[in-house]
């Protein structure tokens, strides 16, 4: 049998396809597909890429060299055009030369050589102006400010009366001291489109003049470079809602698949690569103090306070003991309905006795119950739990299945923790779970069978797209994500992460633990011995 493999592969995925070919070597019929997804390499504290320098650096070499070609284009052009020859190209920027934003204007008003020309569209090319290139509408903050630059530029145009963008830097005190952006200044900032505009009426007015070699086509061959940007291609494996799309193999239009058996292909089954590895925090960064009833106290930013439905200042520590502070921020919160980030984007000062503002408050203590949390510096204080390594799924006859949560901390203790979440308790009041009765571990994206006492609700994950919103389902193969030890309900994803759900094991009558393989075959596992970190610790 004749036959070809074809392989995408991405950052976080690789799909596959092996077809059968015919004596030609075109494709008949699809033997096998699936595809493989893993978690993006990255940094735990921030979420970003570990191949962020490469890829920034990649880029700026990308954009040199696209840069670099833009202008031999256009220098070439100038050949072809008969602006000037390759040595009078050359010399270009010989001798005492005239300021480029000066010759920009000029040109709206004088024939300029075609030294001065070529000067003024080499340089139009070099600073072409701001266009994004993301391929979706959400900008970054970056492209957000410098956003807001354009428009404050087309305003000055606007009011002023230049006519090219040029003629703006060239004339206007706003930009005397330099041209080009420096630092988060984006005060120089214009769009590409503005560019454009300039170019047409630079090469409109010096017809007008009677330079006969800025003739329509040379303007729109120009343009044609100038404007010339690569867009993003779309990813692999996504329709244009955003969805997975199970069902591609249907368009092939292949001459062997019948009508019917084109029916009734089936979705491919996504094979996730499960998280095991020991890896993160301990804890997190923010020691606290220890309360009564275990709680913790911090210091938090004034921005972050918010009242609980009695109109208090929820988790504050000890109002009584600066009742006219306390008083005074929580009307600071109501004036603005309870929102701290609006009620303090101002400097507070806390409030002398005769009313007159006192000093600068940047953050009050916050008392919060703490169920699992980290000793620190010979137990004076504490911090929370960091990462999440895994749960131990426990089934107890007559009560049902309890979840063990095992942090990063725990690894590095002799001895597993056996206390069980129970909802809504302290971990004082978490049940202690006896060896006989463990099931099994999963980590982040092992494949779980669970089947509910009701239909779990699946709520789509993106939300552009046209899926349903709402998919119920009484029993599925999930991907486990994670635990909330509050509410003892597990986080789960179907196969493809178009649906997502958060349901409490207690409602579960059924959990299975599955293992798939990197072309998506499914096994159920059987027993499993519950295992240490003997061998994980860092």
């Amino acid at each position: 049998m004749r036959y070809n493999i074809g392989l995408d592969i991405g950052i976080a995925s690789v799909g596959f396809a092996v077809m059968e070919l015919d004596e030609n070597d075109l494709p008949i019929k699809i033997i096998r597909n699936g595809s493989r997804i893993f978690d993006v390499a990255e940094n735990p504290k921030d979420g970003a890429s570990l191949a962020l320098p490469r890829r920034e650096a990649r880029g700026a070499r990308r954009r040199t060299r696209r840069s670099k070609h833009r202008k031999e284009r256009i220098r070439d052009l100038m050949v072809t055009q008969n602006i000037l020859t390759k040595e009078q190209l050359n010399a270009l920027y010989n001798g005492q030369l005239v300021d480029i934003y000066e010759l920009r204007a000029q040109a709206l008003d004088r024939i300029v050589s075609n030294e001065e020309l070529s000067r003024i569209l080499l340089h139009l090319v070099q600073r072409r102006g701001f266009k994004s290139n993301r391929k979706t509408e959400k900008a970054s903050k970056e492209d957000g400010l410098l956003l807001s630059a354009v428009n404050e530029n087309k305003k000055v145009m606007s009011e002023k009366s230049y006519r090219t963008v040029g003629e703006m830097l060239c004339k206007d005190k706003r930009y005397a001291e330099y041209k080009r952006n420096k630092s988060e200044n984006y005060l120089n900032t214009v769009s590409r489109d503005m560019v454009a505009e300039e170019v047409r009426e630079i090469f409109s007015r010096q017809r007008e003049l009677g330079n006969s070699f800025c003739a329509a086509d040379f303007e729109e061959n120009y343009l044609k470079i100038l404007l010339s940007q690569r867009s993003f291609e779309e990813g692999p494996g996504k329709l244009s809602d955003g969805s997975q799309n199970p069902y591609a193999i249907a368009r092939l239009n292949l001459p062997t698949y019948t009508v019917n058996e084109t029916k009734n292909l089936k979705p491919i089954f996504v094979s996730r690569m499960p998280k095991r590895t020991v890896s993160g925090a301990a804890h997190k960064e923010t020691i606290r103090g220890i309360g009564e009833n275990n709680t913790t106290v911090s210091k938090v930013l004034l921005n972050k306070l918010k009242l609980d439905k009695d109109g208090e200042i929820t988790g504050y520590f000890n109002p009584g003991d600066d009742r006219l502070l306390y008083e005074a921020l929580k009307a600071r919160l109501i004036q603005f309905d309870g929102n701290g980030e609006k009620a303090f984007a101002e400097p507070f000062h806390k409030p002398k006795s005769d009313g007159t503002p006192g000093p600068l408050v940047k953050k009050v203590k916050i008392e919060e119950k703490s169920t699992l949390n980290v000793a620190v510096h010979n137990k004076t204080g504490v911090a929370d739990n960091d990462s999440m390594v895994r749960v131990d799924v426990f089934f107890v006859e007559g009560d049902g299945y309890y979840l063990v949560p095992i942090y990063v901390a725990d690894t590095m203790k002799d001895e597993l923790p056996n206390k069980a979440i129970v909802a809504n308790k302290p971990y004082e009041e978490w049940k202690e779970m006896n060896d006989e009765d463990f099931m099994f571990s999963i980590y982040p994206n092992d494949l779980i069978f669970v089947k509910s006492k009701k239909s779990m609700n699946f709520v789509k994950v993106n939300e552009e797209s046209k899926l349903p919103n709402i998919k119920e389902l009484a029993e599925s193969f999930v991907y486990y994500k994670g635990a909330d030890i509050n509410g003892g309900k597990i986080s789960i994803i179907n196969h493809d992460n178009s649906y997502k759900t958060r349901t409490g094991v207690k409602t579960l009558p059924l959990i299975e633990k599955y293992q798939v393989d990197v072309l998506g075959n499914i096994s159920k596992v059987g027993f499993e011995p519950r295992q240490g970190f003997g061998n994980q610790r860092r």
